[in-house]
């Protein structure tokens, strides 16, 4: 759900306090940051009982208030590949 290509940080005249650019571009943290734009969209699915999204509604959670109210469908997996 997540590729990325990258070799490094921005130099120090790049840098903005602003958030206007990314300051870390190695290939893992911009597969991550797409990883979690991707599980962030599914999630507003979940409420709405979207059969697209990789996540299905827990009814009830078994330890209380506070655990998860959403639950990755069966048969879903995610893994993280890197290579050098």
């Amino acid at each position: 759900v997540s590729v990325a290509s990258g070799t490094r940080c921005i130099n120090g005249d790049a840098l903005s306090l602003k958030g206007e650019s990314v300051q870390d571009c190695h290939a893992e943290v911009m597969a991550h940051r797409g990883f979690l734009r991707y599980i962030y969209n599914q999630l507003i699915d979940v409420p709405l009982g979207s059969e697209e999204s990789v996540f299905e509604a827990r009814e009830s959670s078994p330890q209380g208030e506070g655990m998860a109210k959403a639950v990755l469908k069966a048969g879903w997996t995610f893994h993280l590949y890197v290579s050098s």
